[in-house]
């Protein structure tokens, strides 16, 4: 296979990407070195084709897909590359939209999610709650939440401070259609958010944002929120620092929440509606 020839601004945009997910993610020097080839191959792509990475429409990424599937890329690794470019487009500064966003990629055969068993998830929720310092005691917020409310991913991004009611117990979510819908927060949560308001969050940078990570340059268009791979980072590391088998995802908490409310009583049609 021939290499793809080097562009000095291309490059400039993938060291930029992979130093900021290098930072956050702590990813083996193989994982980025992967990440580079695809970012250089999608980058190069868009040169041949006399497109503006930063303004490829939706059908145009999907040409890049199709290009690569004709090369006999895999569908696993294919939708891994997918995913990839969706972070890399939610890093880009100046990107019109996210055209990986707005394309079905390939899907690799179905995996089933298990729940965490009741031990396993107080285990990772035991060793948060061992940790100092304000990303530390951030990421505990951050997970204490998905694991107590079971919101997705996009709904924990979402989140503003005046959504929470600790008092009454009660957090107001809103998905990706705007729709709105309050839902309960365990006991054990409230704790961990009280105390994250009153001393973490104002430390963190100043937004309406319930969350707004601690660690984000001052220059990131995501300064005073939570970005979507920073989320996602935090729920695999704090599954990681245990021995319990991954993998670890907003997902698999959302899916052991549903199951612990349907342990307590909860109606099958409630826990499918939360």
């Amino acid at each position: 296979m021939r290499p793809v020839p080097r562009h000095l601004a291309d490059e400039a945009l993938i060291d930029r990407f992979l130093a900021e997910y290098g930072a956050v993610n702590s990813p083996a020097r193989g994982t980025l070195v992967a990440q580079q080839s695809v970012l250089r191959r999608f980058l190069f792509w868009c040169r041949e084709q006399r497109l503006d990475a930063r303004s490829v429409a939706a059908e145009e990424f999907r040409g890049f897909l199709e290009a690569e599937r004709a090369r006999g890329i895999s569908p696993s690794t294919l939708s891994s590359r997918h995913s990839m470019l969706r972070l890399f487009y939610d890093h880009l500064d100046g990107a019109a939209r996210n055209p990986a966003r707005l394309v079905a990629g390939v899907q690799p055969d179905a995996r089933v999610v298990v729940p965490y068993r009741p031990a396993e998830a107080q285990a990772i929720l035991t060793r948060l709650s061992q940790a100092e310092g304000v990303s530390g005691r951030f990421d505990q917020a951050v997970v204490a939440t998905v694991a107590g409310t079971g919101v997705r991913r996009g709904e924990l991004l979402r989140l503003r401070v005046g959504d929470l009611d600790l008092d009454a117990g009660l957090v107001t979510v809103t998905d990706e259609h705007g729709r709105k819908r309050q839902v309960p927060i365990r006991l054990e949560t409230a704790v961990v958010l009280a105390g994250y308001l009153g001393q973490v969050r104002p430390v963190c940078p100043a937004s309406p944002w319930l969350f707004a990570n601690p660690r984000a340059s001052f220059d990131s268009r995501w300064y005073g929120r939570l970005e979507p791979f920073v989320a996602g980072a935090i729920v695999r590391r704090a599954g990681r620092a245990t021995e319990i088998e991954g993998p670890h995802t907003c997902t698999r908490w959302r899916i052991t929440a549903g199951v612990d409310l349907l342990r307590t009583g909860v109606p099958v049609e409630e826990v499918a509606h939360g």
